[in-house]
């Protein structure tokens, strides 16, 4: 793919070589139905697996609705957007890895899919500002008028994510239930 020369097969270490270019991919990825492969790691909690496997199809396929899903689950460490609670399904987010796939995800998708990433983009956002207030809350130094308007911030946020994600919800079950998106 980086430079369109012949991969040839190399059995003792498993991997695809580039003949020009020396780069290697694991031939897993080439073997049996790539997302089937990739929604089971994600399942498994393989999330660097299942983000190659994601990858992977998204360079033959940008716009994949399932893939580019799969590839922001893998940067929140989460199996189902089930898992994305405020108390604590946010504290192992790659935020990096997470911005730049739901960067991607919005940018390539085609027009119906944009609302879906879009309000999840909202819903993550929100979530981070909400741990970032949360961290200030924790600094016994502060002042007693900012730890109220801290306070409220926090109280807010939790009403405006809750409001998002039941939005967010409604549609991600639409997903599971079949409802394509692709």
């Amino acid at each position: 793919i980086n430079c369109g020369a012949t991969l040839a097969l190399d059995n003792e270490r498993k991997l695809f070589v580039c003949e020009h270019c020396g780069v290697s991919y694991d031939y897993a990825l080439f073997i049996g139905e790539p997302m089937t492969k990739a929604n089971t790691n994600l399942r498994n909690r393989e999330f660097d697996l299942a983000d190659k496997r994601f990858a992977k199809i998204l360079e033959s396929a940008p716009s994949d609705f399932e893939a580019h899903r799969g590839r922001i689950l893998c940067a929140c460490k989460w199996k189902g957007f089930t898992e994305a609670k405020l108390d604590h399904g946010f504290s192992d987010v790659d935020w990096e890895a997470l911005d730049k796939a739901i960067n991607e995800a919005i940018d390539h998708s085609v027009t119906q899919n944009k609302l879906y990433f879009t309000e999840l983009k909202n819903l993550l956002e929100t979530a981070r500002s909400y741990g970032e207030v949360c961290n200030k809350l924790k600094d016994d130094s502060l002042p007693a008028q900012e730890r109220k308007e801290y306070s409220d911030s926090k109280e807010s946020l939790i009403q405006k994510y809750n409001e998002i994600y039941h939005r967010f919800a409604d549609r991600d079950r639409e997903f599971r239930e079949g409802i394509s998106y692709s």
